[in-house]
């Protein structure tokens, strides 16, 4: 919430960033929802029709079991990780994992040519498996 001023520089000076020492954002935005009540996440609309309703607590389930295996794989804090996925419930588990590691997604595209995603993975610079 923005402080109270009468002037946009009264307002801008007595502004403060309120910065929490430990902050992880796929648990800010999964974990904290998940209740065990099924609360919905996401809607994935298949191309035949079909409707899957995501809960929180499975997203937070997923992420969880790859956040492990990609710790597992030597994955830490800082390293980027590649993800080539389409828009499917299994690209948003991906991210989640990979900022509850502390790592930092690479999102490519599978329209991308050749040299466009050589270009991303090497200048980000991802931890090989």
């Amino acid at each position: 919430m923005l402080p109270h001023g009468k002037t946009y520089e009264a307002i801008r000076d007595a502004f403060r960033w309120r910065i929490p020492d430990r902050y992880n954002i796929g648990v800010d935005c999964c974990d904290r929802w998940a209740d065990g009540q099924g609360r919905p996440a996401l809607l994935h609309l298949h191309a035949d029709g079909r409707l899957d309703r995501i809960s929180f607590d499975t997203l937070k389930s997923e992420s969880n079991r790859l956040a492990n295996v990609l710790r597992a794989h030597g994955i830490r804090p800082g390293d980027r990780v590649g993800i080539l996925l389409p828009q499917v419930p299994e690209a948003a588990t991906a991210h989640l994992a990979i900022y509850k590691l502390g790592a930092i997604a690479v999102p490519l595209f599978q329209l991308f040519q050749e040299q466009a995603l050589t270009f991303r993975l090497l200048d980000s610079g991802p931890r090989p498996w």
